[in-house]
């Protein structure tokens, strides 16, 4: 499957970051006085996006009116992106005392328990719009067969440590 070797490609790029710029920090946090964020953040962060993009998908097929659960995230989109980088902020600290190795084993059994469900759906439930998304158009295979969300910060950590090596 596609998303398989997207997952691969991304733990793969993370398993090269050498070892001295796996926890230094390279980017600005996005909750106001929140801590810099390092590669091994980063990694820390998609994992917890992975269990997150899970448990959307369980809600999903059990039916959950709001299974991203925007209405406990804010009535606005200001109000939404301020409690969103406050939980990212806090699950990357919780998580600073895992090792880079650990953090990618983990990656990688989120991500093929994420694939085992993808792969129990019909192409009916694939092609669902997602109740309580933000956008109209979010269908479920593009919310749970995605990578785009870790493709980004791949780019932002790649981005980061080629300006911090110069």
């Amino acid at each position: 499957m596609q998303l398989s070797a997207e997952i691969g490609a991304v733990e793969k790029w993370f398993r090269e970051i050498e070892a001295p710029d796996r926890r230094r920090p390279i980017t600005v946090s996005q909750h106001p006085g929140g801590s810099r964020w390092s590669a091994t953040d980063h990694l820390a962060h998609l994992v917890q996006s992975e269990w997150g993009f899970l448990g959307i998908g369980q809600r999903l097929l059990a039916g959950d009116s709001d299974p991203v659960g925007l209405s406990r995230r804010g009535n606005t989109p200001e109000e939404r992106t301020a409690f969103v980088d406050r939980e990212n902020q806090a699950q990357v600290q919780s998580r600073r005392d895992q090792s880079f190795d650990e953090l990618l084993d983990e990656l990688r059994r989120v991500s093929e328990q994420r694939i085992q469900l993808l792969h129990g759906l019909r192409d009916d439930q694939l092609s669902r719009p997602v109740p309580g998304s933000q956008r109209d158009d979010l269908m479920w295979a593009s919310l749970l067969g995605s990578t785009r969300h870790a493709e980004a910060h791949l780019a932002i950590v790649q981005s980061a440590l080629a300006e911090t090596r110069e």
